[in-house]
């Protein structure tokens, strides 16, 4: 068994991982990285592991991360497919559905029905409507995607919900509904890793590994990831909960019953060891601030996929024994300026390739003709390395132009919020040149001279020669903190950046 991963208890040349599968990446980044998986997916993926039982009596282990010595490290997860129909089903196309799905929405309308206190039929139907346009509501994914593949924002545990494929072919052989209502349920798919794809859990497994020695942060992180869950959103909770356990005991299931067994899979064991401080000293400061949840939970999502590029520019670093190479931001947007950050940009996706071309090399293939090998490299570069880095750069609106030539690094407001809330404790403040050091220090962001000047990968001359453009940039970053609300101006010299929040006070036993 290897020990180059992480967990130990995991091999990266297991044979459950076919050869034609993201087989080079998953050297530099572990299992794995996958191009539908969208920022959001990342999120509840992350959550769905953290609240999730880690035992198999469904209990233990909930709201918790893994013990570090489990010899399984599994999750066992309560799909709530009653709870999702409820919630997508009528706002969805039909076309990967069944009769049954209908009738069995039916069947808990009218349950539902049953436990509202009222006599009148047209009052008790709006009541189940509004719950249902209530949940929707919250919904983040949708697009043409089945009711059971849709998502909505983690609000409370109720609703993180796992990947469900509808499985259409089987379920029509399969669902016996008159005689067993509890098919309905349980013949869809839940592990084809199509949309929940692992990148959330990569993030998990880059958390647990760098908390395995730092218990009393591993207690807060766990303390302040319950009260996201939990603190703001009892109200839905209870609801989600009664709107499940309604259809459970309609169709005669236990949560038992439903139950669905994951296994956490592996990271490369050094890939991501140089930013484990950062990733979790950010995490405990940013969820330490009093935001209200769905604007948390809405910038947490982007706060995560940010740490996961950052991730990745890092994995390929370690994996290359080089330096990392600096993201530098262009934010002035002179037209000078703009070719000298895509060149740099450029450099970045250069050392992507280089990573997959030693991972090429490596490989112990034999089968692997050269002309495979490139056609694996293509692929891997569009589909799972810098062709994941770039799209959820620009889905983040951090890489620019989204579309056409010169792309390069940016920083969009929402970033510029959870670089400040997760570098800056709450109700604290530092200079704004000590912001661009910590920045730098995080990400390797450079946005003034004096940070481009501490990267290995160019001369002191060419940043002399681009003083004024950095000038410009600075004072353009500046302007850009100011307008969010996070800058102060003590004088025409002085500025410091604040983080306003209030800390979230939490005791244990709460």
């Amino acid at each position: 068994m290897s020990n180059k991963v992480f967990p130990a208890v995991r091999d990266e040349n297991e044979e459950k991982y076919p050869p034609e599968k993201n087989k080079l990446s998953r050297q530099i980044f572990g299992n794995r990285f996958l191009s539908d998986q969208n920022l959001y997916e990342y999120l509840i993926e992350f959550l769905l592991i953290f609240v999730s039982a880690k035992e198999e009596n469904g209990i233990e282990g909930k709201l918790k991360f893994h013990d570090s010595n489990d010899s399984l490290f599994s999750y066992y997860v309560q799909p709530r497919l009653g709870l999702k129909r409820f919630i997508f089903y009528n706002y969805s196309k039909k076309d990967k559905s069944l009769p049954q799905d209908r009738d069995a929405l039916k069947l808990l309308w009218t349950e539902l029905s049953k436990k509202i206190d009222s006599s009148d039929e047209k009052e008790k139907k709006e009541i189940i409507e509004s719950l249902q346009d209530f949940f929707y509501g919250y919904a983040v994914i949708l697009k043409k995607r089945s009711w059971c593949a849709q998502a909505i924002m983690p609000l409370c545990p109720e609703l993180v919900f796992c990947e469900t494929s509808p499985n259409l072919k089987k379920r029509k052989k399969n669902v016996d509904w008159e005689n067993d209502k509890k098919t309905i349920d349980t013949k869809f798919g839940h592990k084809q890793r199509n949309f929940l794809a692992r990148g959330g859990e990569l993030y998990y497994l880059h958390l647990l590994q760098g908390l395995e020695n730092r218990p009393d942060d591993k207690k807060q992180l766990e303390l302040l990831l319950k009260n996201l869950m939990t603190g703001d959103s009892k109200k839905i909770s209870n609801i989600a909960s009664f709107i499940q356990n309604t259809w459970e005991k309609a169709i005669g299931a236990t949560p038992a019953d439903l139950q669905e067994e994951f296994s956490l899979d592996f990271i490369p064991v050094n890939a991501y060891k140089n930013c484990e401080d950062n990733s979790i000293s950010e995490l405990l400061n940013y969820l330490s601030c009093q935001l209200p949840v769905v604007r948390r939970l809405d910038l947490l999502a982007k706060g995560i996929m940010f740490q996961v590029m950052r991730m990745m520019s890092v994995a390929v670093a370690s994996y290359l024994e080089s330096s990392e190479l600096p993201w530098i931001i262009d934010v002035c947007g002179s037209k000078s300026f703009k070719k000298f950050c895509h060149k740099s940009y450029k450099l970045l996706e250069e050392s992507f390739d280089s990573a997959l071309n030693k991972a090429g090399t490596n490989s112990s293939d034999k089968e692997n003709t050269p002309s495979k090998k490139y056609e694996h490299f293509r692929k891997e570069k569009t589909a799972f390395a810098f062709g994941i880095f770039k799209s959820k750069g620009k889905e983040l609106h951090c890489i620019i132009p989204t579309k056409g030539q010169d792309e390069r690094f940016s920083i969009s407001e929402d970033i510029v919020s959870f670089l400040v809330l997760s570098i800056i404790p709450p109700e604290q403040q530092m200079t704004f040149d000590m912001f661009l050091e910590k920045i730098y220090e995080h990400y390797k962001i450079v946005v003034s001279a004096k940070e481009f000047s501490k990267s290995t990968a160019y001369t002191s001359e060419l940043a002399n020669s681009l003083s004024k453009s950095f000038e410009e940039n600075s004072a353009a970053f500046e302007k850009l903190l100011n307008s969010t609300g996070y800058l102060i101006e003590l004088s025409d010299a002085t500025s410091v950046v604040q983080n306003p929040y209030k800390r979230i006070e939490i005791q244990e036993n709460k």
